[in-house]
């Protein structure tokens, strides 16, 4: 099962799920051919997008005409995490559960929640899928990296 991650804007997103794999999601969303039958996805085909494939997580981004920056746009924040947010942040680009993170990290479910707290406040987001979504499009996280 994939993942679909689409980032509407910078406070907006959208989840799917399917059972295509995430090379060939990705493929058919670059290409332009996407569509799933138990969700209308046709109006993704017809927006400018940039599309991210991970471990069974897929991401666009997807670009608005009135929503293009421009040439001098100001360089993305740069936020500094800890290595064991690092580890944090892997793991949860990996689609991992808190559960799942909690016992790969042996961390304590309080102090893995005061990571997650932490990593958020950072990126400015309030749930997981933001959480990956932003730092995915900060560039903190690229796929095959930390294995």
């Amino acid at each position: 099962m994939t993942l679909l991650l689409i980032l509407m804007d910078h406070q907006s997103y959208l989840v799917h799920k399917t059972e295509l794999p995430a090379e060939q999601l990705a493929a058919e969303i670059g290409a332009g051919d996407w569509s799933d039958a138990s969700w209308q996805g046709q109006w993704i085909n017809e927006l400018p997008r940039q599309v991210t494939a991970l471990d069974g997580l897929v991401i666009v981004s997807v670009n608005r005409p009135k929503q293009t920056l421009p040439e001098d746009a100001p360089a993305l924040p740069q936020v500094n995490f800890t290595a064991r947010q690092v580890e944090i942040l892997d793991c949860l680009m990996q689609g991992l559960t808190t559960k799942e993170i909690g016992s790969r990290l042996k961390l304590s479910r309080r102090t893995l929640d005061e990571h997650l707290s932490s990593i958020k406040l950072k990126l400015e987001a309030r749930t997981i899928p933001q959480t990956v979504g932003r730092a995915v499009a900060l560039g903190y996280w690229k796929s095959g990296r930390g294995r």
